[in-house]
């Protein structure tokens, strides 16, 4: 029988190009680690075997974004790390451009950053303001609270969410601004703020938390979603 880690391995995935991945990802990498996590980055060059080398290896996955994702262009590492991530049920957090990149994955769509049908009275390029948080999410149960303040820089929005997804906040404005899996064991959420890594975040600090836990044991039904259902 093949030894268990006593820290679950994390795989840090950023679709960048980089000469230096690790300063890519000081924050995340860092926090991982912090939370009893192993993280392992994972190049944006990589090629899909390696991928799937890497993540036969992973019991979680961190999905970093960067600049907005153009709906036409395909994401050839990130479908493949996405694909492999859903097809093994692996824990999931998915950051900014990752939301959207989780989301075309499952068969979603998004808004062109440039498009004037999208949703967006906020200005979402600017940091600070609040999202709404759906009763009976996970989300909800990791803040324990129905509202949180984000910091967020992004023009672009989801204008149909994935199959097997489902929204777990909204800006005051509309914009979806985190979806997770509609399977209640699964751990799989994409936010499209940023989560602040340094200093004491508490309630950020608990995302990467909660995914080190999902990867340590099963996941239990949220507990309201649980009291909605009765």
């Amino acid at each position: 029988m093949k030894a268990r880690h006593t820290r679950p391995l994390i795989a840090i995935f950023r679709d960048y190009p980089s000469t230096s991945c690790h300063r890519e990802h000081p924050g995340y990498f860092d926090v991982v680690q912090a939370v009893g996590g192993l993280p392992v980055l994972l190049a944006a060059s990589a090629r899909e075997a390696e991928i799937h080398a890497c993540l036969e290896g992973a019991e979680g996955v961190v999905l970093d974004g960067g600049p907005d994702l153009d709906p036409l262009r395909e994401i050839t590492s990130a479908r493949a790390l996405i694909q492999h991530a859903m097809d093994r049920r692996l824990p999931l957090l998915a950051i900014g451009q990752g939301l959207q990149q989780l989301n075309t994955a499952a068969g979603g769509t998004l808004y062109p950053s440039t498009s004037e049908d999208q949703p967006g009275a906020l200005a979402h390029s600017k940091p600070r303001h609040a999202v709404l948080l759906e009763p009976g999410t996970r989300l909800e149960e990791i803040y324990e609270r129905d509202e949180i303040w984000v910091d967020n820089d992004h023009q672009q929005t989801v204008r149909r969410v994935g199959d097997g997804l489902r929204v777990s906040g909204l800006a005051p404005d509309g914009v979806i601004e985190a979806v997770e899996a509609i399977e209640p064991t699964w751990f799989c959420l994409g936010i499209q703020w940023h989560p602040k890594t340094e200093g004491p975040a508490a309630p950020d600090l608990r995302l990467f938390e909660t995914l080190i836990e999902a990867c340590l044991r099963p996941l239990a039904v949220p507990a309201r979603a649980a009291q909605l259902a009765v």
